[in-house]
């Protein structure tokens, strides 16, 4: 079945080419690649005499992955996990599974994507007899349903592997071309599949799965997807523009302040012809005595309010965070003097809680269905081929539960100093509580200790007089 929709499945990779395009600038821009789409939003809109000066001071300032590393906070304490039946062989085997996997790194990337693509893939392979997990970006993937009752669903996920070389021959002469390729899978087949749509046979040969048969019964992957109403979530135009207009607008400014450094000189009815240019020169000008004119030498100084360019900047910063549901911290007065800190301090103190509350229960899923796809499907089918050392096996109906650290809001220390502050004048708290507040990862016996030391640190050691000292000074007085 999987062979006759081949040609449906290549249509719809060509359909979503603008949604992996967009993907694939966010990827590039996030992994620090900035600069060259900053260059070709210049070119686009500057003459070229204009973009020749502008270009050498472009101000390549990313601000997307700040943002993304602050949405991405779920995973930085580790969640809870534990199996529903208790079973040591299942709990070492799972306990062996997590540290292959690197799964709380791992799904920290899985989390970053999330936040940058709105939509990821998790991929779990062996890679010279160790399993491990691979995050895919959302520019090397493309999901399709067939399910026209649950059309999100995914039925098909069609792996983007590459380009591999094509030979065909046309009578007595052979081409060689570049196509690319593509692993589709269902949860029963398995097909490398070129751009043309012809069958690469050659890969299923290696593998020794001449029919195409997927041997895992599923899809060797999970799909996040922030969506609930479209298979493929429509990608967030708004970040890529605001990405590029932030170094933008901050390019412009530095081309501004370029032309501001130096004055324009004109002349009304003087003759350059007699004229230096250097710091020790002196003009000498003559009245034409046929005219009644008077030579005249001014200059022009372009001006521009720097400080107002900034706080435009910033607050277009403010106002597009706001926008994503996410409250920016102070903008205050931002000037020349203190733009960089006051950008700073408007991520830095982003306040992300409702955004990563509402984040937890689709890693929650995704978790589930991760673990059950390698305890249930994969793991097996390594075990039989002997792809890994491991030979136990887990429970038929064996489970895996995770629970997420509380997501707390930002507070700033400051204001919880204050709190603290307050409840310890109404003797609602102890000063072992309050030190456990400002250091949750503190534990009581370390608060202890810590009291201890602050304690030690404020004692004033005052040192009796001894008796020689008494007698020398009743003799003095």
């Amino acid at each position: 079945m999987l062979r006759q929709e081949i040609p449906t499945l290549l249509n719809y990779v060509e359909e979503q080419k603008s949604t992996l395009g967009h993907n694939h600038q966010l990827f590039d821009i996030y992994e620090g690649d900035l600069l060259s789409y900053v260059i070709e939003e210049l070119r686009s809109q500057l003459s070229i005499e204009s973009f020749d000066k502008a270009k050498h001071r472009i101000a390549p300032v990313n601000i997307l992955k700040r943002v993304i590393d602050k949405l991405s906070k779920i995973y930085s304490v580790p969640p809870n996990r534990w199996l529903e039946i208790e079973k040591k062989a299942d709990a070492d085997l799972f306990d062996w599974y997590q540290k292959q996997f690197d799964i709380n790194t791992t799904m920290q990337l899985a989390n970053e994507f999330f936040n940058l693509f709105k939509n990821c893939a998790i991929e779990p392979y062996v890679n010279n007899g160790v399993p491990a997990l691979r995050i895919i970006p959302s520019d090397r993937f493309t999901v399709y349903s067939n399910d026209f009752i649950d059309p999100t669903r995914v039925t098909h996920f069609i792996k983007h592997a590459g380009k591999i070389k094509k030979t065909k021959t046309n009578g007595t002469q052979a081409e060689t071309k570049k196509v690319d390729l593509f692993f589709i899978y269902t949860d029963e087949e398995f097909l490398p599949v070129d751009s043309e749509g012809d069958i690469v046979q050659e890969i299923l040969d290696e593998l020794n799965n001449p029919e195409g048969v997927n041997p895992y019964g599923k899809i060797p992957a999970v799909y996040i997807n922030r969506s609930r109403h479209n298979l493929v979530p429509i990608a967030d135009t708004d970040t890529l523009k605001m990405t590029k207009l932030f170094p933008v607008l901050l390019s412009d400014l530095n081309y501004a302040v370029m032309f501001q450094s130096f004055s324009v000189v004109y002349g009304i009815d003087v003759d350059d012809q007699n004229i230096t240019m250097s710091p020790n020169a002196f003009w000498r000008f003559k009245s034409d005595p046929t005219t009644d004119t008077k030579p005249e030498v001014g200059m022009i100084k372009p001006q521009i309010d720097i400080e107002s360019v900034m706080r435009f900047i910033a607050s277009q910063i403010a106002f597009w965070l706001q926008s994503k549901n996410i409250r920016p911290g102070q903008v205050g007065d931002v000037s020349a003097e203190n733009f960089s800190s006051g950008i700073s301090k408007i991520v830095d103190d982003l306040d992300t809680y409702e955004d990563r509350q509402k984040q937890i229960p689709y890693f929650m899923a995704a978790e589930t269905e991760l673990w059950d796809l390698v305890m249930h499907y994969m793991h097996p089918v390594w075990v039989k081929e002997s792809l890994i050392d491991e030979r136990r096996l887990f429970l038929p109906n064996q489970k895996v539960h995770v629970e997420f650290a509380p997501q707390k809001p930002l507070v700033s220390r400051k204001d919880t100093l204050q709190e603290i502050k307050a409840e310890m004048e109404l003797n609602l708290m102890t000063r072992r509580d309050a030190i456990m507040r400002l250091n949750p990862t503190m534990t009581e016996d370390q608060a202890n200790e810590y009291m201890q030391e602050i304690d030690e640190a404020n004692v004033v050691e005052i040192e009796e007089p001894q008796e020689g000292d008494i007698i020398k000074q009743a003799e003095e007085t």
